[in-house]
């Protein structure tokens, strides 16, 4: 079921025009591409979904952008590279987390369709979905080098987001912005997340004074860095006297790290706090989903049982995983009989692994994406958008402690994400 805004969307994109989607964090963007990508295999139209992260790529059902473009994982040149396979096939493209999408891999990707459509003799829709105000592409030091060289970018202050290529204006983005909230449905708190999310100080102040100070027993603590997430998480497995398990992941064919939700080594103790990283698929009305939390209550060799916080209890067996890559298929029209080409998306590796996290702890980089039921969180922050991604994974400001107050100073925002969305 579609929401009014979702369905005015739906309609523009069923146009066949390139479309810039964005908004608010909850605001649904990923269920709205689901039904536009069933509505496209109905009417016979191949679709390429991708991500701008392995994980990402893994959660959505699709590939990575370099992987469906095969570009390899480093600085790009846009004006090379060999023609795509899947580009014989594609009729929409569709990249989701455009906001962690470098420039120069844009670059790459808009000159590939241009020479597609030119080759092919068709137009390819593109679609991109997601907020520059969240979170930024990942650059490295020999990145900033490359990109300062071809583009004279001060990466370090201002990024190196898609929209600053010269090629995002030659796309005509329709700009479709969804702003109805789906996660949050308190006013007064939706308006403090979207004063966080342009740069509003008085945000800070609301969000500060309405949280709650007291630790939330349960809840899942979110920090900035990978070292306190990481401390937390192995702190309290310790202080458990239980005997642990650990559960090994087996992977097959080409399934890559940056692509696994769950690490190859679990290991978990009876009492400890997990979260579920995969949906409940085998009940019509789900009893947990992906960021649900919960406690083990037994070590099984095969599954783990869990009493998630609804109250429900579920063992948790082995889930896999698939890695997948698209390859194009010639198929003969019966009615015209002249060659089509469609894509078939194939699995190229599998990963099994019992699919929970420990949950007394998480980045905020990881949470992107999540929701849930409530949160702790420490809000020291250095990087743009990463504050704002911290407040609004959780539905409500009474299910938020802060464990220290949050200081101006944390609340970044990049000055031409604010100028592009003005």
């Amino acid at each position: 079921m579609l929401n009014d805004k979702q369905l005015e969307i739906f309609e523009i994109l069923k146009t066949g025009e390139n479309a810039f989607i964005t908004g608010d964090a909850g605001t649904g963007k990923s269920y709205l591409l689901r039904e536009f990508i069933e509505y496209c295999k109905k009417f016979g139209k191949n679709v390429v979904l991708c991500a701008s992260s392995g994980i990402a790529a893994v959660q959505i059902g699709g590939v990575t952008v370099h992987r469906a473009f095969e570009i390899k994982p480093e600085p790009v040149i846009p004006e090379t590279g060999k023609m795509p396979r899947i580009m014989k096939a594609a009729d929409v493209i569709i990249i989701d987390e455009i906001s962690m999408l470098r420039i120069d891999l844009f670059d790459r990707v808009i000159n590939t369709i241009r020479k597609a459509e030119k080759l092919y003799h068709k137009n390819i829709q593109l679609i991109v979905t997601g907020d520059f105000n969240q979170l930024p592409p990942v650059i490295t030091t020999n990145d900033a080098t490359f990109l300062k060289s071809r583009y004279s970018l001060d990466v370090i202050n201002n990024g190196a987001f898609a929209f600053m290529s010269p090629k995002w204006e030659e796309c005509s983005f329709k700009t479709l912005i969804l702003d109805e909230i789906i996660r949050q449905q308190d006013k007064l708190f939706i308006e403090a997340l979207n004063g966080i999310r342009r740069g509003d100080y008085d945000a800070i102040k609301w969000i500060n004074e309405n949280a709650l100070k007291k630790p939330i027993p349960g809840a899942i603590t979110l920090y900035a860095t990978n070292k306190r997430a990481n401390e937390k998480n192995e702190q309290e497995l310790a202080s458990i006297k239980s005997v642990d398990k650990t559960y090994i992941g087996i992977t097959t064919g080409r399934f890559s790290d940056n692509e696994k939700v769950v690490p190859d080594r679990l290991n978990l103790k009876t009492g400890a706090r997990v979260m579920s990283v995969v949906n409940d698929v085998y009940n019509q009305k789900p009893h947990y989903n992906n960021g649900s939390l919960g406690t083990v209550i037994r070590l099984g060799d095969y599954s783990v049982l869990v009493q998630f916080d609804n109250g429900h209890l579920e063992d948790i067996s082995y889930n896999v995983w698939e890695s997948q890559t698209y390859n194009v298929i010639t198929k003969i029209n019966p009615q015209t009989m002249k060659e089509e080409k469609e894509l078939s998306l194939d699995i190229v590796g599998t990963y099994r692994q019992i699919p929970l996290k420990l949950a007394y702890s998480i980045t905020i980089h990881k949470s992107q994406g999540q929701t849930y039921d409530a949160v702790n969180l420490e809000p020291y922050c250095f990087a743009p958008g990463q504050l704002y991604v911290a407040l609004s994974r959780v539905k409500s400001i009474d299910k938020l402690c802060l464990l220290s107050p949050i200081q101006n100073s944390y609340l970044i925002t990049n000055p031409k994400v604010k100028e592009f969305y003005e």
